[in-house]
């Protein structure tokens, strides 16, 4: 009798040693926001949004590391051709900038030496008086001011 309770005790302890690797290496369950499960049914997946899939773990694993290589190379390529476009953009946008900026600059340069010989050669005023002094204040101090030019001129 003691044989037989230890063959029943072993049997049973060997079922059990035998099940545990099946179901550790047996399918697993995706939830809906990318986890995984061990549990298995009703449940498995309740606070993941629900189940998704049921897969072995290595099957789900390869199909998720070789979307995810995809879906990085696809990125690498789209950040690779933005770049290359936005370069082209850019260089093109700073030799317009470029050119525009040299222009404006000669403009302005022409422009402050034009005023600056107009300047330069200060033409004489006219007193009341008759003569004619450099221009500035009190130029026609001592000959009664600066004669005033006749707005409308006649023609």
């Amino acid at each position: 009798m003691r044989i037989r309770t230890a063959l029943a005790a072993l049997s049973v302890a060997a079922l059990t040693f035998v099940a545990r690797p099946a179901t550790a290496q047996g399918t697993k369950t995706i939830c809906n926001d990318g986890t995984t499960s061990n549990a298995v049914g009703r449940g498995a997946c309740s606070s993941h949004g629900g189940v998704k899939t049921m897969g072995t773990a290595p099957a789900t694993q390869a199909g998720k590391s070789s979307a995810k290589a995809a879906d990085k190379a696809a990125k690498t390529e789209t950040k690779a051709a933005d770049k290359a476009a936005k370069t082209t953009t850019k260089a093109a946008d700073k030799a317009a900038t470029t050119t525009t900026k040299a222009a404006d600059k000669a403009a302005k340069t022409e422009t402050k030496a034009a005023e600056k010989t107009s300047k330069s050669a200060p033409k004489d005023v006219t007193c009341t008086d008759g003569t004619s002094s450099k221009p500035g204040r009190g130029a026609c101090s001592g000959h009664g001011g600066v004669k005033k030019a006749d707005s409308k001129k006649k023609g």
